[in-house]
């Protein structure tokens, strides 16, 4: 009898330890925001402009980005692109020949950030609502996956790595919108380095997931420019989510 007393005690204060030790969601959100460069940082960004390479069925191009604040929508930017050419890319129209609709609606997922994580902050008083939905591996790393949905029922989904504090991996899931893209892109982001103050992927791999066959894309960027005008050029509009 004594024996299963201290066994359960012990068990009580293995599980009090590591509930003590845990983490709530704005905590972790609260590090994350931090360790990007901090909610101030992020308020002042008003454009991005960036260049690099696309990688994406086969072939490679070049891709502009130019981001510019949408006064309208607060948290959102309005996104123009460009591909510059490459094997399957039509030079007329800048379509991809295989498959013009994916990186479309690519862009049109990339429309709400410089950072898809500035929906996280102060994120209450959007109107939205975060819930901690525990850790997960991804690519051999520890993660917080959070799930944050919208006022709009938009439901974004983070996974913050545990060691770093920087995002590993993103998805958006609109509930509101008509979907007929065949599944959801999952964002992976890889080699941050402080621009202004900012910590920003320098690398985005994106897997399109259809339940069936997967699709992967990767951009890789070269030059990147906050608050500086970019390279003047006849871009694509992309409509809002």
């Amino acid at each position: 009898m004594k024996n299963l007393v201290l066994f359960g005690l012990f068990v009580f204060l293995l599980v009090a330890v590591q509930f003590a030790g845990g983490q709530s969601v704005d905590e972790i959100i609260e590090k994350y925001i931090r360790t990007k460069g901090g909610d101030a940082n992020a308020a002042v960004i008003q454009s991005m402009y960036m260049e690099g390479l696309i990688i994406l069925m086969g072939f490679t191009a070049g891709i502009k980005i130019s981001k510019i604040k949408d006064d309208l929508n607060p948290a959102g930017f309005n996104i123009q692109w460009l591909l510059t050419g490459g094997e399957g890319v039509d030079t007329t129209s800048g379509n991809l020949l295989n498959d013009p609709d994916w990186l479309n609606n690519l862009m049109a997922e990339m429309q709400a950030v410089p950072d898809i994580g500035v929906h996280l902050y102060n994120y209450s008083s959007k109107g939205s609502a975060a819930v901690l939905i525990g850790k997960e591996t991804i690519e051999d790393n520890s993660c917080y996956h959070i799930k944050l949905t919208t006022r709009e029922q938009t439901e974004i989904h983070y996974w913050i790595n545990s060691a770093s504090f920087l995002l590993q991996q993103s998805c958006v899931i609109d509930k509101g919108r008509e979907r007929n893209t065949g599944g959801d892109n999952y964002f992976s982001y890889d080699n941050y380095q402080s621009l202004e103050g900012i910590m920003i992927a320098q690398s985005l791999q994106i897997e399109k997931r259809t339940g069936h066959q997967n699709s992967h894309c990767e951009i890789v960027f070269n030059k990147m420019l906050i608050n500086q005008p970019g390279e003047s050029i006849i871009v694509k509009q992309t409509n809002h989510l």
